[in-house]
Parts: structure tokens; C-alpha cells; sequence
């Protein structure tokens, strides 16, 4: 058994000119990040709506400069080490014919895959008034 309730008399939300606060996530892939941080340094591409003067206000909470070679570089670090940790058990059991499958294969993404992506990204905007 459920239960519903009734909206006998609904009454709209006003309408509001700007909004205060605007909170959004997004997933992405790793491959991603480096149009994501040019976007952030308004770099390249149509930056005819940008305020320019209002750009130096935009604050990153995550992260230092460099942060997405080293992030992608941890990437396939692990992926490599997870390549190796596939390969070292087959050849200590002789299974050569798996060994060369695993090798050819090569270095897979170090997590299960997802439509949209292993990241997100947060972006909180606020109006000052």
C-alpha cells in the first residue's frame, strides 16, 4: 500500500531574476580534464561571453598547478603495475599462451568502465548579492 499526497491548491515559485547559487556536477573521463583546465584559464575556443574582468575571482579549492600531469601520470603508472600483476602469476605457471594474450592486449583503463566516466567535477557558483 502506498500513499500519495495531494496538491489540492499548488502555488508556483516565484520567479527569480538571477539565481544565487548554482551547483552542478559532471562526470568525465581523464582524458577530459586538460580542456577542462583550459576552460578554466579561459584559453581557446569562442570567449566572446566571458567577463574577463570577473575571471580573476574564480577560485579552484583542488589541486596545485601541474595537478592533471600528475594525475594522468598516476594513471598509467597504475595501469602498467596492473599489467604486470596480470602478467607475473601466468608466467610463473608456464601459461605462455595467455602471457602473449595479456601482452598484446596491453594497458587497460585502471578502473571498470562507466558510460560517462570515473571522475566528477563540482562547480559551485555563487552571486555576490
Amino acid at each position: 500500500m502506498s500513499f500519495q499526497h495531494r496538491f489540492d491548491n499548488p502555488v508556483p515559485a516565484p520567479r527569480l531574476d538571477h539565481a544565487p547559487v548554482v551547483l552542478r556536477f559532471a562526470q568525465l573521463f581523464p582524458r577530459d580534464l586538460k580542456r577542462r583546465e583550459m576552460h578554466r584559464k579561459r584559453k581557446g575556443g569562442d570567449l566572446s561571453h566571458i567577463r574577463h574582468h570577473l575571471t580573476e575571482l574564480n577560485h579552484r579549492w583542488v589541486g596545485e598547478e601541474g595537478w592533471i600531469d600528475d594525475f594522468l601520470q598516476t594513471v598509467e603508472r597504475v595501469a602498467r603495475e596492473n599489467l604486470r600483476n596480470e602478467i607475473d602469476p601466468r608466467e610463473g605457471k608456464r601459461r605462455w599462451t595467455e602471457v602473449k594474450r595479456v601482452t598484446q592486449r596491453g594497458l587497460v583503463d585502471p578502473w571498470k568502465f562507466t558510460k560517462k566516466g570515473p571522475l566528477r567535477e563540482g562547480i559551485l557558483t555563487v552571486n555576490k548579492d
